[in-house]
């Protein structure tokens, strides 16, 4: 990948455009993910659209002044993480009605593109664990959950999402801990609520 970057620094087309393609959907996941507990669903997709070309507008631009093509990666989530925050600071509102009225499963299938071909009851468990899981997350505060996001699912690795958001690698790692731990905890509060 070190080779396509620099090709696409030096402003190559067929490099940029080839970089464009690889990234846009994971980014675009990203972002999604991001919008996915602060908006109606619908505008989820839109608000992603809007961060993930703002991200890679501002990647193209940026991209010749990119000093270590092997941080490419922890580079652009950076400015995917300033891209989705810029958003959300022009919607000018707070979180309101979390993940929209979606059924569970379909929220589901979009956030890990699978489809469920289990039983109904296997996939009903299925729908109610991922419900608690989003719920819990829409409750973690915003450093948590974006780190979350990056780990789990993005797959970045501690060293890139400290580069990604200008923090140290023990400071991610700190984060995630809590984060799960806050997880474990709601999860363990819905559960006993629904088998008293």
């Amino acid at each position: 990948m070190n080779h396509l970057v620099e090709k696409a620094q030096t402003g190559d087309p067929k490099a940029l455009n080839m970089l464009v393609q690889e990234w846009y959907g994971p980014i675009y996941q990203f972002a999604w993910k991001y919008f996915l507990s602060r908006v109606h669903t619908g505008d989820a997709r839109h608000w992603a659209q809007e961060a993930a070309q703002k991200t890679f507008v501002q990647a193209i631009e940026a991209l010749p002044r990119l000093k270590d093509t092997q941080k490419f990666r922890a580079w652009l989530y950076r400015i995917a993480t300033n891209c989705c925050r810029q958003e959300l600071r022009s919607l000018g509102r707070r979180p309101t009605q979390p993940m929209g009225n979606l059924p569970a499963a379909y929220v589901a299938e979009l956030e890990n593109g699978q489809s469920h071909s289990q039983g109904p009851e296997a996939q009903l468990q299925q729908e109610e664990l991922s419900d608690m899981l989003r719920r819990a997350m829409n409750e973690l505060p915003e450093d948590q959950r974006i780190v979350l996001i990056m780990k789990e699912y993005q797959g970045l690795k501690f060293r890139e999402i400290a580069e990604a958001l200008e923090i140290s690698e023990n400071t991610a790692k700190s984060r995630l801990y809590y984060a799960f731990k806050h997880l474990r905890k709601q999860v363990a509060i819905q559960e006993l609520l629904i088998n008293p």
